[in-house]
């Protein structure tokens, strides 16, 4: 669910191979109330034909009501951690006296010595019930509420896309921008931004660098950083405008990135939503940033049921809904 549409994709198992069942894509006006866009969302799950044989729904959550950190505690067991993480998360998770929902997961195989790694997964609790009420409402129950910038990236990783080095995903939404860098077994974080104002929205960085162990990803970290920008070598037409702001704050995320790696670099970047069919954006993406830039397309990846012809040229915007049906549930 992004701010001004509701995308919804359908995945069937057959054979051991993924199907595409059902996609839906559906535009609302800015403003809509809590009526109307349980409307879109019942919509968009008639036209993918989500209800006629129920199956499992997941959504997403993204922007400032959520919130990874990683963080490096003394060696304990998984009961010790489990019984003081939500003290420790007071004191990463940026919400304030703001009440959340926290998981955690330890994390195999990238701690030294005395330390021991764990991802610190929270949500904003008004956030969640607002989410949940609203699918209540149009007559869903969803059984996970994932990370968008973990979507991404595993999206990223279904393509077979993630290799030796990290890979950036921009999801170029209407209002928010979202960057989720990640290698492999590595360093993971994100961040959002706005550009419907053009004013950044700044996040606390993680303390210590880390990886999400081999899986799914559901998790996300974000970061802050007071390097200096860098100026802009870039193509006039992106002296105004949200791109302008797009790559500069883009830029300074994997700044953040490749001081936090000790400058491992980042391979390519991939680019989703719906800004990122406008033309030209990844040739200047590519020419201003100085990294090989692609628009990803995930419908091009998994075998078709359905026609898609009214929809193919709209990939890009479905990034994170197929990530989501992609998802193992177990």
């Amino acid at each position: 669910m992004g701010s001004t549409s509701v995308k919804a994709v359908k995945l069937e198992r057959r054979g051991g191979r993924l199907r595409l069942a059902g996609v839906a894509l559906a535009d609302f006006r800015d403003g809509v109330d809590g009526e109307g866009l349980e409307e879109v969302v019942r919509s968009v799950l008639a036209e993918c034909e989500a209800r006629r044989r129920p199956c499992p729904i997941i959504t997403a959550l993204g922007g400032s009501s959520i919130s990874v950190k990683h963080v490096l505690l003394p060696q304990m067991s998984r009961q010790a951690v489990a019984e003081s993480i939500r003290w420790e998360a007071r004191r990463h998770i940026p919400f304030g006296e703001t009440e959340f929902v926290l998981d955690f997961q330890v994390l195999d195989g990238h701690g030294e010595g005395a330390e021991l790694p764990v991802l610190l997964a929270a949500v904003e609790t008004r956030a969640l019930e607002d989410h949940l009420t609203m699918m209540e409402g149009a007559g869903v129950e969803p059984c996970v509420v994932d990370l968008v910038p973990l979507a991404l990236i595993n999206e990223v990783d279904e393509e077979g896309l993630l290799d030796g080095e990290a890979a950036a995903v921009v999801d170029l939404g209407a209002s928010i921008v979202t960057v989720a860098v990640y290698k492999r077994n590595g360093f993971f974080f994100s961040r959002s931004f706005s550009i419907a104002q053009a004013v950044p929205r700044e996040t606390d960085a993680p303390r210590a660098a880390g990886g999400v162990a081999g899986g799914p990803h559901s998790l996300r970290a974000e970061e802050r950083t007071d390097e200096p920008e860098e100026p802009l070598s870039a193509p006039s037409v992106l002296e105004t405008g949200w791109r302008k702001t797009a790559i500069q704050e883009v830029r300074r995320s994997l700044a953040f990135y490749n001081i936090e790696t000790k400058k491992q670099g980042i391979g390519r970047i991939f680019l989703v939503g719906g800004r990122a069919l406008e033309e030209g954006v990844a040739a200047e993406f590519q020419e201003a940033l100085g990294i090989e830039t692609a628009v990803l397309d995930p419908l091009g990846s998994v075998e078709a049921a359905v026609d898609l012809s009214e929809i193919a040229q709209q990939g890009p915007r479905l990034a994170v809904a197929m990530a989501l049906a992609r998802r193992p549930l177990a």
